[in-house]
């Protein structure tokens, strides 16, 4: 959970003493800032052990913004499991007895990780990876790794998102209040 540092609510009231009408939007747009910045940082944090694509990641952060009217920000990871084809799925060649192909997968920490009995196809323009059940060809079951909250949900991305998010909202706050300084936010009432 990130916090005001309350020197920082000070800071703003007293650089904006003249205009008080401007210290809301500058702390908003400053809060909402760090928060999609620490949903970035956050992203490149987990795909340092996972080889999926930074989008994915990001889509499963839903952020809650802040505005005028409600200094308050969240983030929340929210989705189901991944398919297994979106890391790194590869169908190779044949196995060293020239009989079944197989497919290589960079799974957690970026090992590649040989299936024998896995086989990708392309539906509906997205790849997935199954495999059939040992005494069933018929029959086929759906590959998936790990869902984004479960990716994200480390404590050590987590404590990314929250180091970020502080360094930013200093950043911007102070930023945001030279530009109020400047005359920006002119159309604010």
């Amino acid at each position: 959970m990130i916090e005001f540092d309350e020197r920082l609510i000070d800071k703003v009231a007293k650089e904006l003493a003249a205009m008080p009408e401007k210290a809301t939007p500058v702390l908003s747009q400053a809060i909402n800032r760090a928060m999609t910045s620490g949903r970035a940082k956050a992203a490149t944090k987990a795909r340092e052990t996972y080889s999926v694509k930074a989008g994915i990641l990001k889509q499963g952060i839903v952020i809650r913004r802040a505005n005028r009217n409600n200094l308050y920000a969240s983030a929340r990871f929210k989705g189901s499991p991944v398919p297994l084809a979106e890391f790194g799925a590869k169908p190779q060649g044949r196995t060293k007895a020239g009989k079944r192909r197989f497919l290589r997968i960079l799974a957690k920490e970026k090992r590649q990780v040989e299936m024998q009995h896995a086989f990708m196809i392309n539906s509906g323009g997205k790849n997935l990876v199954g495999e059939h059940p040992a005494g069933s060809p018929q029959r086929i079951h759906w590959l998936y790794g790990p869902s984004v909250p479960q990716m994200m949900g480390e404590q050590r991305v987590i404590d990314e998102f929250e180091r970020r998010a502080k360094e930013v909202l200093v950043e911007r706050v102070e930023h945001g209040i030279e530009h109020a300084l400047e005359g920006g936010f002119g159309g604010i009432r």
